[in-house]
């Protein structure tokens, strides 16, 4: 299985995904297979001083002011899997210093 990042944004967005059952946008069973879909996933949060000293060495060669999105690269890197992006321009930013995924390709796994 791919392994992948995601950042907040991309959190938030699932979550915004689920509440289309509180809107009647989504029936609650196929709710539930989205939550159950994402409960398989193996989540944790990581960091080290390894992968901060790298999100400073990306956010220079980037031109970012800080490594708050940087680390979610440095990690993808560490983890040889995919970041997960909602944000075009970020997508952009970043693709050819690692694989770049969407959040269709973390639901079906590819």
């Amino acid at each position: 299985m791919t392994r992948f990042v995601i950042s907040a944004d991309v959190a938030l967005h699932l979550a915004e995904r689920s509440g289309r059952v509180q809107r009647g946008a989504l029936c609650r069973q196929a709710g539930d297979g989205q939550l159950d879909h994402l409960r398989m996933f193996r989540l944790r949060r990581m960091g080290d001083r390894v992968m901060r000293g790298r999100a400073w060495e990306i956010s220079a060669q980037l031109g970012w002011p800080d490594t708050f999105v940087a680390k979610h690269i440095a990690l993808t890197q560490r983890q040889t899997g995919a970041v997960v992006c909602v944000d075009p321009s970020l997508a952009r930013a970043v693709r050819g210093i690692v694989t770049v995924a969407s959040v269709k390709g973390l639901i079906s796994g590819a």
